[in-house]
């Protein structure tokens, strides 16, 4: 779900459940993203955060679909998250990534973003617009 903090929401869960099994992770997969999308937001703000987590993969996924595409993201284990109380690794990732499209940690920045997702667009958009036949 969107937030008015400024970061996606998504909480996907590995496995198929059967008509009457109850979801087991539902609950604490959902906490968790909402718990790193914040701090996420809390250190850098105003960007467009995607968090997903899965505790029965273990996994807790961190990206900025509209310049890393769909399937690229930074990827974290939970049992590492449950010996980082001050979650400095999710500060790390969400630092690492803005780095690495060279958009600024202070805060979001419009043409910076732009900036990013034109160069990095993600396959399947057209990286300039001013090319794409008419």
């Amino acid at each position: 779900m969107r937030s008015e903090r400024g970061y996606d929401l998504r909480a996907r869960h590995e496995h198929q459940l059967e008509d009457n099994e109850i979801d087991q992770f539902k609950q604490v997969d959902i906490s968790l993203a909402r718990a790193i999308g914040e701090r996420l937001n809390h250190w850098y703000p105003g960007h467009p955060w995607y968090v997903e987590t899965s505790h029965a993969g273990g996994i807790a996924k961190i990206s900025i679909p509209m310049v890393m595409g769909a399937v690229n993201c930074y990827v974290l284990h939970i049992n590492d998250l449950k010996s980082d109380p001050s979650f400095g690794s999710v500060m790390k990732a969400g630092g690492e990534i803005l780095e690495r499209y060279k958009m600024p940690r202070a805060g979001f920045d419009a043409s910076d973003f732009i900036a990013a997702t034109t160069k990095h667009a993600p396959i399947g958009r057209p990286r300039n617009l001013d090319s794409v036949p008419q």
